[in-house]
């Protein structure tokens, strides 16, 4: 069992099973967002992921490009915690808010045509100028899995 939870605590989670696909997302939507070099995500069937605390505490905001997609955050914090996604089932979860942290840097770097111009990425990590070919596959894969 993975759990997490924002800034302050207010809301917690767990994650049952693994997360399987990590992405680092360095478009500009992203580094604005998160105020950062790049947006870490785990994608997971969103049966996976369930609140704990704080329920009442979470907020969204839709995506104006996508209403069926919202980033979710704490209402006290303004801690970025999960994106429910406008795939049905299907979310991503901000790494930064896991208990238990990945120890190495496992997921594929996307988007790297926007990504700021001081910020470098490993050498030897898989990345991608925009979109990975496979991404969508590698999607739908999780949300047949069990």
């Amino acid at each position: 069992m993975t759990t997490g939870k924002c800034y302050c605590g207010a809301v917690t989670y767990e994650i049952e099973g693994d997360i399987d696909y990590i992405v680092h997302c360095h478009c500009r939507s992203c580094r604005r967002a998160c105020g950062a070099a790049f947006y870490s995500a785990g994608f997971l069937r969103a049966s996976q992921f369930s609140v704990t605390s704080g329920e009442t505490q979470i907020r969204e905001f839709t995506f104006p490009e996508n209403p069926s997609g919202a980033r979710c955050f704490c209402g006290t914090c303004g801690g970025r915690l999960y994106i429910r996604l406008p795939v049905p089932g299907l979310i991503n979860v901000a790494i930064n808010t896991l208990d238990q942290e990945p120890h190495e840097d496992v997921g594929v770097h996307i988007n790297v045509e926007s990504k700021a111009p001081w910020d470098e990425i490993p050498e030897g990590r898989e990345q991608y100028t925009t979109i990975p070919p496979d991404m969508l596959t590698q999607l739908q894969a999780l949300m047949h899995s069990d």
